[in-house]
């Protein structure tokens, strides 16, 4: 089966861990999950942070393709819903 390979950009930084979903429905919705998860520096500081796709993988043969330009899916301020007052 074909995966999607994922990563977070953190805009002061660099990509972090790669990750793999079955497509970008299912990564904009764990993203979602952990933007408004209030334990996480996503949450925090939201304009710093986008996901993006940025290959394939085929985990039957373990071939992975990585794209030559990475797709910017979505940035982290569109999915908090609700900010601290510290």
């Amino acid at each position: 089966m074909i995966m999607k390979i994922f990563t977070i950009k953190d805009k002061k930084s660099t990509y972090g861990q790669l990750f793999t979903e079955l497509n970008q429905l299912v990564a904009l919705r764990n993203f979602n999950e952990v933007c408004n998860d209030v334990n996480t520096m996503i949450y925090k500081h939201p304009e710093d942070y986008a996901l993006y796709e940025i290959g394939e993988y085929d985990n039957e043969t373990g071939e992975i393709k990585g794209y030559k330009t990475l797709k910017e899916i979505a940035q982290a301020i569109s999915f908090v819903t609700k900010k601290e007052n510290n």
